[in-house]
């Protein structure tokens, strides 16, 4: 038997809330329109009572069917999200992570799409934790779908929220087109920034150099000031010798070689210490300069952010598995990579640094048969998905799917890859439409 403790088991499709007595239970929409609801929602975690046990071991979303209860998804320690094989798996897409380290924030969600009239039924979510005492304890929360006809009156309210739901997607895409105007003229502004520090380097290197030969030249005056001055001194002492004489020495006293030097070249000897001053001050003045304008540009380039890349694939993509892989796609053509944090042989997306980065990812594929259908998924950290686009798939005329973009605020050192997933069909080999037809790019925003 499951106990059943107070904990959220939400449900989100529609726009309908109910809140329960002894657990809030999200339901939205209570009632599913089969061809007007577009999919399906079902969130288990613990919200307020994470904080009333010890461990959390699993979480699983189940379904009656015949009488006996079906496991949907499920997550358990060290393991992530995954779908048991039910009539509902191929419709299924599971999110949600177990994190002993953040219980308020584990979660499991199961969303259901393509939705049918056997879809409705009874749900529940059970949560295997371990208390305070120690004790393994199961808890649980359920919740009834029910499957309605549409009518006119539900399907002008389907109309009337899809309306609103185009109003809310062109607004977000007006936003976008001013970003990327905004990022367009940011963009120039670092060009012409960049080129100006890249002039001042020039110009830089240039005075240093300029620098560099004047104090050659100086070291040379300087060598040839003291030989002039060695030959002074050698010289005056000769002179003086020659003068006095032998019999000159008694009345006239004789002076030591090193006055006699002092005296007949203390004029020499100024101006070489005025120049030996005047070069010293110069070089200081040259080094001061250099420092200054090194800073400026090490400051200058330390806060301009080029951080982009654009990456495609042009082979077939081979070994795709059921859900789910393992690794992310490998692209094996690269166009931009500024600020090399894209890894062309992971196929991951390192953020450099805190901020915005904006995403998109095309993903037209057709597989051997009509009947195949594939999904690629944008994860963070290779666990969270993000966002996903279908293609392929069993109906008929289906369209190319139109690229997704995205908008995420990553921490410095998160990573973001692209997985695919083969949702229908049992093919080994994910084709492309067209040649450089599957692309993924990025770049930092602000």
């Amino acid at each position: 038997m499951h106990q059943a403790y107070p904990f959220i088991f939400s449900l989100s499709a529609g726009l309908l809330t109910i809140f329960c007595e002894s657990a809030m239970l999200e339901v939205n929409p209570s009632t599913i329109i089969p061809g007007l609801t577009s999919d399906l929602s079902l969130t288990c975690h613990l919200d307020h009572l994470a904080q009333s046990v010890r461990d959390i071991l699993a979480l699983q979303i189940e379904k009656e069917e015949g009488g006996h209860m079906a496991a949907l998804a499920e997550v358990h320690v060290g393991s992530p999200p995954a779908v048991q094989a039910t009539q509902l798996s191929s419709r299924m897409t599971v999110t949600g992570k177990l994190d002993r380290k953040d219980l308020p924030n584990t979660s499991l969600t199961l969303t259901l799409a393509n939705l049918q009239s056997t879809d409705e039924g009874h749900y529940i979510c059970v949560v295997t934790v371990v208390d305070m005492t120690g004790l393994i304890r199961t808890l649980t929360n359920d919740v009834d779908i029910i499957s309605a006809e549409a009518n006119t009156t539900t399907m002008l309210k389907a109309l009337i929220g899809l309306q609103h739901d185009l109003r809310d997607v062109t607004k977000l895409n007006q936003e976008l087109t001013n970003n990327l105007t905004d990022l367009a003229a940011q963009h120039q502004a670092l060009e012409a920034r960049l080129t100006s520090c890249e002039n001042d380097v020039s110009s830089l290197t240039s005075k240093v150099l300029k620098a560099e030969s004047r104090t050659v030249s100086m070291n040379s005056t300087l060598a040839h000031l003291s030989t002039d001055l060695t030959s002074c001194c050698l010289a005056a002492n000769h002179t003086h010798s020659s003068t006095v004489g032998p019999s000159a020495s008694q009345t006239v006293p004789t002076s030591s070689p090193s006055s006699q030097c002092s005296v007949s070249c203390t004029d020499r000897i100024d101006r070489l210490a005025a120049n030996i001053t005047s070069l010293s001050s110069s070089v200081q003045d040259n080094e001061d300069h250099l420092t200054r304008v090194r800073n400026m540009l090490n400051y200058s380039l330390s806060h301009q952010h080029r951080i982009a890349f654009s990456v495609r694939y042009n082979e077939l993509i081979a070994g795709v598995e059921q859900v789910p892989l393992k690794t992310p796609i490998i692209f094996d053509k690269e166009y931009i990579n500024t600020g090399n944090a894209f890894d062309m042989n992971t196929g991951t997306f390192t953020a450099p640094e805190d901020g915005t980065y904006m995403f998109q990812v095309g993903f037209p594929v057709r597989g051997p048969d009509p009947s195949y259908l594939y999904r690629a998924v944008l994860t963070l950290n290779n666990f969270d998905a993000l966002a996903q686009i279908e293609s392929g798939g069993p109906e008929l005329n289906r369209s190319i799917p139109a690229p997704t973009s995205e908008l995420y605020t990553l921490k410095t050192g998160q990573t973001i890859n692209l997985y695919v997933y083969q949702i229908l069909g049992s093919s080994s080999i994910l084709p492309t439409v067209s040649r450089y037809a599957a692309y993924f790019l990025g770049f930092w925003v602000h």
